[in-house]
């Protein structure tokens, strides 16, 4: 059959358009392995202790000072065995040693408010570090696609959550990767675990325990409001590719690294002055203006902080590639050398002066993170210093409690009535 005049550059279209087509999926199926092949970065905003003081600045309550008191004294005066046995039960790192970083010591006194800022931090320092050869239960396989099981990185389990799923590697043959459709990562849980052993220390008379504490549930939940701790990759704007048109899986993992780092640790030096007036301005706005979060419970109100941060994911990684000194080989070759170097921060601050408007585009999405993370910092605090105020009135609670078991104690006792009137005497 003749082919008609005129349809051979068309059949040659449509081709192209298919071997496109093939070109796209390899690239994705390339994509997805890039996704599940790279561990996020453990760190979250840097420097816990200036987005907690800025957070609280305007919070009441909290200068009541408390006497402090080793571990130790706090487990033994309430039955709970030795440090050793509080590190076991609580899974973690045996090697940790709880000093005192505030400036307090045994008997003497501290406000809550210093406790809460100094040791936000506290979980960053080892604590869950290290945990798998101590505790091989911990082990999940897919803890691999978060840091994996050694060293700096094996803390991420529990300073990450993805809330809308994560892939997995191919099962081989397939070169697809699998799709999970169930949330990974412990962060909060960690917090409703602390959140929990605070309430219990206030309630035993052991604020300092109890403040501590919650400052360790503080942490969990700002890790929650991160957006780079809530998703394998931000977005499809990280992807480097090879002058031949593949993926350059190096660089991309290397840009992921960079960029989080940056964005991490900006508010913090933000909040101290490093970057500017204006940027330390809009970030103590931010954090210390929204009214406090809407109080459902410390897991619960993590968990929501990590899926509205995944929402913001894909356009706060963009603005972040867009703002950040671009990355060289050199910064490439020791993201984490080139972060923490002032220098870098100086460059920052140059780029902003040259740029306003870049400045500002950026501090736009960055605040949309620090906005709820501050909402949620207060709303924590609220509920664990003062339960009435957080939506946890415990005696309102106790009286609708007896009230329904009432109501239920007589329907049953009608309920038998009924019975004994049905079946005569």
């Amino acid at each position: 059959m003749v082919e008609p005049k005129g349809l051979g550059w068309e059949r040659q279209w449509a081709q192209g358009v298919r071997d496109l087509g093939e070109m796209v999926k390899s690239a994705v199926r390339r994509l997805m392995l890039l996704v599940v092949l790279l561990p996020s970065a453990a760190h979250s905003w840097d420097r816990h202790r200036v987005l907690t003081e800025a957070a609280l600045a305007s919070e009441p309550g909290l200068d009541r000072m408390v006497k402090a008191e080793t571990l130790q004294q706090y487990l033994t005066a309430i039955g709970k065995g030795t440090e050793k046995d509080f590190l076991t039960e609580q899974k973690l790192n045996k090697n940790t040693e709880f000093r005192f970083e505030a400036g307090e010591n045994a008997g003497s006194t501290i406000s809550i408010r210093n406790i809460l800022i100094r040791y936000a931090d506290e979980p960053d320092w080892a604590l869950d570090q290290d945990l798998f050869s101590q505790y091989p239960e911990l082990w999940k396989d897919d803890y691999l696609y978060m840091g994996g099981s050694q060293g700096y990185q094996s803390r991420a389990f529990r300073h990450l959550y993805f809330p809308q799923g994560y892939f997995r590697a191919p099962e081989p043959p397939s070169r697809e990767p699998v799709p999970v459709d169930a949330p990974l990562g412990e962060a909060p849980d960690r917090a409703r675990i602390f959140f929990e052993q605070s309430r219990e220390a206030f309630a035993q008379g052991h604020p300092y325990w109890g403040a501590r504490f919650l400052a360790w549930a503080l942490h969990y939940l700002e890790d929650m409001t991160m957006p780079f701790h809530t998703v394998q990759l931000p977005s499809l704007d990280f992807v480097r590719l090879k002058p031949d048109g593949s993926l350059d899986l190096e660089a991309t993992t290397r840009l992921v690294i960079y960029t989080h780092l940056a964005y991490d640790g900006y508010p913090g030096r933000a909040l101290e002055g490093e970057v500017g007036p204006e940027a330390e301005r809009r970030m103590r706005t931010a954090l210390g203006a929204a009214a406090p979060s809407a109080w459902n419970g410390p897991k619960e109100l993590s968990a929501d902080a990590a899926l509205r941060a995944a929402g913001l994911a894909p356009k706060a990684g963009a603005a972040a590639l867009a703002f950040f000194p671009p990355m060289t080989p050199a910064d490439a070759a020791d993201p984490l050398g080139r972060v923490y170097n002032p220098a870098f921060w100086a460059e920052v601050r140059s780029r902003q002066t040259a740029d306003p408007a870049g400045q500002a585009a950026f501090l736009e999405h960055l605040e949309k993170a620090i906005r709820p993370a501050g909402a949620n910092i207060r709303a924590f605090t609220a509920a664990g210093l003062h339960p009435g105020a957080a939506g946890m009135d415990l005696e309102a609670t106790v009286d609708r409690i007896f009230s329904e078991t009432e109501k239920i104690l007589k329907e049953i006792g009608a309920q038998n009535q009924t019975r004994r009137e049905s079946s005569g005497p």
